[in-house]
């Protein structure tokens, strides 16, 4: 698990923030989920991000029946 995370960061999040790609089109069904206290990707209040307070970098893990219900809604 912790290694596709990895490539995803190494693969996709470091060039795009490299280059300033800027993603304006909405896709449906996406959800952004973000904690609060994230030092890698830091959190942003507003638009449609669900903030997940006091959580970290590691969250996915830690907090994952938190993360996992708010992905299961509709």
């Amino acid at each position: 698990m912790g290694f596709g995370c990895n490539l995803l960061f190494v693969f996709v999040l470091v060039p795009c923030r490299h280059t300033g790609w800027n993603n304006m089109e909405k896709v449906d069904g996406l959800v952004r989920i973000n904690g609060t206290r994230d030092k890698l990707i830091p959190y942003i209040a507003g638009s449609d991000t669900v903030a997940i307070n006091n959580g970290e970098h590691f969250m996915i893990v830690d907090r994952a029946k938190e993360i996992s219900s708010i992905l299961e809604k509709p």
